[in-house]
């Protein structure tokens, strides 16, 4: 855990438009990880973005301080911008897994309980073991902290209810509806965790739904699934259809739709944009000029801030669970780096003794016939494991107390002659 770190940047910090910059289109986002495992010296990386956070978790041997490791990610993700670098949050160490259990769980969350979140975090996974980037200690940290977020979806009330930041938007389509005459229309832009989610809502309710995404293979299963009609954002964007309301949320950088194509829009009846895109597919202000309302992400994510009390019982047994994982974790943890300071320590007492015998064999021994030699080499070894097992059980035990750093610093010292003299050798 001590070589584990996290920098954060969500929108009560931020903001929308912070997070905006720093939030990379799916198809960068190979070469992004790439850049942060080089620019961090990192071992292991993981890169996770959702609709209210940006979170860079990383694992690496080599010290960095955080101020460094703050600029090192701003210059991969926003050179561009002034954001200053203690807008990221950081943690490190147990706190840095304690965040991510609290994350995959939903308390962390705009909408506390979301459940969008640990799908998002396994996808986010997915492609840096995909990578080569997460193999190791942080895979099995990250793999732990969904399998609690699972444990507290069975057993609390935490995931009941509308625990998604999709709900919201669902709850403004429908008052919407109410004012529109039938059969209600709704034009879905973007595929994503929470436009699948409003479709299926929007599909069982008698909607007539068309999908619309840049690339048409990546939402005709989908839309063949809600009996939606697809069409290509290009398309779209020149001639668009009649629909009531729009949803979208997009991973671009600038807004999608423009004043001239809102302005069609709004002659053919469309009165609506719910708009869960970071960066904002919609300019506010180019919808007002249209005549349309917009429900854009921040006051998606006011509204769902407000009712962050209504889950606190809830709430409280989530965190008891998280608790208890992580206290396993740790133990689990401590025991292993016990066990491989313990490992270190019999391999240097086995080392020293095989330099010794064979130290003794070249001077004082040298006349013993092969078998004698190999007899007395096996003596030293066994006399090196026997000297060595106390001291194994009491670095053991500092280790599972103090952690396994405190093990490290006593090999590390106990490897340094004293005044850092270099250890000398008999004169022939």
């Amino acid at each position: 855990m001590d070589t584990t770190s996290v920098l954060s940047l969500s929108w009560r910090t931020g903001g929308p438009e912070l997070l905006a910059s720093c939030t990379a289109a799916p198809e960068d986002r190979p070469a992004i990880l790439a850049r942060l495992a080089t620019e961090l010296q990192a071992q292991e990386v993981l890169y996770l973005v959702t609709c209210n956070r940006v979170e860079v978790a990383y694992r690496s041997n080599t010290p960095i301080t955080t101020d460094a490791a703050r600029r090192a990610v701003l210059s991969v993700l926003s050179p561009a911008t002034t954001i200053t670098p203690r807008a990221w949050r950081a943690w490190c160490a147990e706190g840095a897994v304690e965040h991510f259990f609290l994350v995959a769980a939903g308390l962390a969350s705009a909408r506390i309980g979301e459940t969008e979140i640990a799908g998002q975090l396994r996808d986010s996974l997915a492609l840096s073991r995909d990578l080569g980037l997460c193999g190791g200690a942080l895979g099995d940290f990250l793999d732990e902290a969904l399998r609690t977020a699972r444990r507290i979806r069975q057993e609390t009330t935490l995931s009941e209810g509308r625990t998604s930041l999709a709900e919201i938007a669902l709850d403004r389509l429908r008052l919407h509806r109410a004012t529109c005459a039938s059969p209600y229309c709704v034009a879905l832009i973007g595929r994503s965790a929470m436009t699948e989610r409003c479709a299926r809502s929007l599909a069982k309710a008698g909607t007539e739904l068309h999908w619309i995404n840049r690339t048409l293979e990546h939402i005709q299963p989908l839309a063949r699934e809600v009996s939606a009609q697809s069409h290509t954002l290009a398309a779209f964007q020149t001639e668009p259809l009649s629909a009531h309301a729009i949803l979208t949320a997009t991973g671009a950088a600038e807004p999608i739709l423009s004043p001239a194509t809102l302005s069609r829009l709004a002659e053919s009846g469309t009165s609506l944009i719910v708009d869960l895109s970071v960066a904002p597919d919609v300019r506010a202000a180019d919808a007002a000029a249209a005549g349309i309302s917009h429900l854009g992400l921040e006051e998606i994510l006011e509204t769902a801030d407000r009712t962050r009390t209504d889950k606190s019982d809830a709430a409280a047994d989530a965190r008891l669970l998280v608790d208890e994982a992580l206290l396993q974790l740790s133990t689990r943890h401590r025991a292993r780096s016990a066990g491989q300071a313990a490992s270190r320590l019999h391999e240097r007492f086995r080392a020293g003794a095989a330099l010794a015998s064979t130290d003794a064999l070249q001077r004082e021994f040298k006349h013993l016939p092969p078998a004698d030699a190999e007899r007395l080499r096996r003596f030293a070894d066994l006399l090196a494991r026997r000297l060595a097992h106390d001291p194994a059980k009491g670095l053991r035990r500092l280790a599972a107390n103090h952690g396994p750093k405190a093990a490290d610093h006593f090999l590390d010292a106990a490897s340094t002659p004293p005044n850092g003299d270099a250890p000398s050798g008999d004169a022939e």
